[in-house]
């Protein structure tokens, strides 16, 4: 067997259990869970988890050392749907205070259900954020996508998720980069990005920060 085809065969046997989680977690976490492993690339999956790690522990969704994988095994464990409750974090915590985790299962797991266990608890730290952030619809998993696609950094996306939401904007960061909004749009997500920018990186020039912003769209726009 290639290369290629091992890949293929762990990406098609992650999303497969992914799909299988249904009657555990609900389309709707499935469907996020499914889109984010197939639309962004395995090396870049890291940089989401730790940024999404690093704004839920911020905002208190999850705790200290709590992993994103661990949340998706105990979701697959418990008997318990996230709508049988009032919140995600109510889930969360369910999760982390009501189901054990099975280490000897979870231990001798294959680096695909690695992987499902990942994007599952992706879909329901992403909802977390979404409801203590007090968003108007959760956070899309094009912009976590975005965010892997791009490498940054869990500051960088912290930023940028909280420029775009104080602005009262959709998060269309990939929309905006692809070049898919009216040119209403795409002046303001020039000029939020550019001020995000700026306030990252205060030694970048009017012209640097140009060039980061057409940077950022041919990265996009190649992962078509």
């Amino acid at each position: 067997m290639g290369i290629f085809s091992a890949i293929g065969n762990f990406f098609s046997g992650a999303v497969s259990l992914v799909s299988n989680a249904i009657s555990s977690i609900g389309s709707s976490l499935v469907n996020f869970a499914t889109s984010f492993l197939i639309k962004l690339p395995f090396p870049n999956i890291n940089i989401v988890i730790k940024a999404i790690i690093f704004i839920a522990k911020m905002l208190g969704v999850t705790e200290e050392g709590e992993k994103i994988e661990e949340i998706g095994a105990k979701a697959l464990e418990s008997d318990k749907k996230p709508e049988d409750f009032d919140s995600t974090q109510q889930y969360i915590e369910h999760l982390r205070n009501d189901i054990k985790l099975d280490t000897e299962k979870f231990n001798k797991s294959t680096d695909a259900e690695k992987l499902a266990y990942n994007a599952i608890g992706v879909s329901i730290v992403s909802k977390g954020i979404s409801e203590k952030m007090e968003l108007k619809e959760d956070i899309p998993v094009d912009f976590w996508v975005e965010a892997g696609l791009q490498k940054l950094s869990s500051i960088e996306t912290k930023s940028f998720l909280e420029r775009f939401t104080s602005n009262d904007m959709n998060l269309d960061f990939g929309e905006y980069l692809k070049g898919n909004l009216s040119i209403t749009e795409n002046k303001k997500y020039f000029s939020v990005i550019s001020e995000t920018l700026k306030e990252l990186n205060p030694e970048m020039n009017n012209n640097e920060i140009e060039d980061k912003v057409f940077e950022m769209k041919q990265i996009s726009r190649d992962n078509k």
